[in-house]
């Protein structure tokens, strides 16, 4: 068989992958739910693997990492779950449907305003324009990192900087670069 979309899916998974499902399933217990070596054995490694995601992303703040099913869980827990006092948040024309979906439910159901930093023809984002944006006050920037369409990579660095400037907070989309670029400073 012939696997053409495996940037949406892991269909093709090493051996290892497995045995680690079928000895954590034999041997584990539940995680943060009891003193037993079996759920002490699962919370150890449940903490040792955020420990690792740390090291290997360049976070440093191991109690801050939360496991979710995938991309799309994990952007829409932190943009519908971020406190809005303003009712303004920052994107961009590159984001995917994992952050506009949740971002027009914001606006339609909460009548928070959406701004979005443009793409210029080149397709490259006008970051004198986030720049402009984030002088007004917003709750918080979502910026993707690397379109899944264009490959194009968004200097993140400059998005970030201007926002804590302002003390904004940033939520960073990288389904597309994690492990592949350096995504935190820690």
């Amino acid at each position: 068989m012939i696997y053409l979309n495996c940037a949406a899916t892991s269909h093709e998974r090493p051996p290892e992958v497995g045995e680690a499902v079928l000895r954590a399933l034999e041997g584990f217990g539940s995680y943060g739910r009891g003193a037993g070596d079996e759920d002490l054995d699962a919370t150890r490694l449940v903490f040792r693997t955020r420990e690792k995601l740390c090291d290997y992303l360049g976070f440093s703040h191991p109690e801050r990492v939360c496991f979710t099913s995938g991309a799309t869980q994990a952007l829409n827990t932190a943009i519908l779950g971020l406190p809005r006092r303003h009712g303004r948040v920052v994107a961009t024309d590159w984001d995917h449907n994992a952050v506009l979906r949740p971002l027009a439910r914001l606006a339609d159901e909460q009548g928070v305003q959406v701004d979005f930093v443009s793409a210029g023809s080149d397709g490259a984002l006008d970051y004198a324009a986030s720049e402009a944006l984030l002088a007004e006050p917003c709750d918080y920037v979502v910026c993707t990192h690397a379109s899944n369409v264009t490959g194009m990579v968004s200097d993140v660095w400059r998005i970030v900087a201007a926002a804590h400037a302002h003390g904004v907070p940033v939520v960073l989309d990288a389904a597309q670069t994690a492990g592949s670029l350096p995504t935190c400073s820690a």
